[in-house]
C-alpha cells in the first residue's frame, strides 16, 4: 500500500502522516509502560530527548526513502531539491488542528477544578497522545503549549524531512557515515 501511496505527492504526503500516526502510537504505548520512570522530571526529560531524536530521525529516514523512490526512471515524479518541505504538509495541518482541539478542550470542558465534559478528557488525552514522543518539550498546562512546543511541533517534521530529502537529493547518506564511525571505533 505504500508504495502505491508514493506514486503521486500527494500519497507521499500521506505517508509522512502514517508515520506520525504509528510514532504517536509507539511512543503512547512505551510511555505508559514506561509510567514509574516517567513520573520523574529526569526521566521524563531522557523519555523526550530520545523520542525527539528518534522521531526526527524516523523523518528524515522516510524523506530520504522518497527521495530514492523518485529518482527511480519508472517513477512519475522527478525528485527536486525543495521537495523536502512539502511532504509533512498534511502532518503540519493535523498538527494545527491537534492544537486547537487541545486548547478547545480546556476552554469548553474544564471549569477550573472539575472536567465538564468527557469531550474535553478525550480531546486533552488524545493530544498528549499525539504529541507523546516530545511531551517535556511542550510544557503541555492547562490548555497552554510553551514557545518551544510550537517551535517543536510545526519545525522538527517540516525540518527533518527537509533535510532527508534534500541531502538524499544531493547525495550524502547520513547512515553510511554514521555506520563508518561506528564501525571504526572497533
Amino acid at each position: 500500500m505504500v508504495k502505491k501511496l508514493q506514486d503521486n505527492l500527494m500519497g507521499q504526503m500521506l505517508c509522512v502522516l502514517i508515520q506520525h500516526v504509528k510514532l504517536a502510537l509507539i511512543f503512547s504505548i512505551f510511555a505508559v509502560m514506561m509510567l514509574p520512570i516517567w513520573s520523574y522530571k529526569i526521566g521524563e526529560i531522557i523519555f523526550s530527548v530520545i523520542g525527539l531524536i528518534f522521531y526526527a530521525g524516523s523523518m528524515y529516514g522516510l524523506a530520504g526513502a522518497v527521495y530514492e523512490r523518485d529518482n527511480k526512471p519508472y517513477t512519475p515524479l522527478s525528485p527536486k531539491p525543495w521537495k523536502g518541505l512539502i511532504l509533512p504538509v498534511f502532518l503540519l495541518i493535523v498538527n494545527i488542528l491537534i492544537i486547537i482541539l487541545y486548547k478547545c478542550s480546556w476552554v469548553f470542558g474544564y471549569d477550573g477544578g472539575t472536567w465538564t465534559s468527557g469531550w474535553g478528557i478525550a480531546g486533552n488525552i488524545f493530544s498528549f497522545g499525539w504529541f507523546s514522543m516530545y511531551q517535556t518539550f511542550l510544557s503541555m498546562s492547562q490548555g497552554n503549549i510553551s514557545r518551544v512546543g510550537y517551535a517543536i511541533i510545526l519545525g522538527v517534521p517540516e525540518a527533518a524531512a527537509g533535510l532527508g530529502y534534500f541531502l538524499g537529493y544531493k547525495g550524502v547518506d547520513l547512515t553510511k557515515y554514521i555506520n563508518n564511525i561506528k564501525y571504526e571505533r572497533k
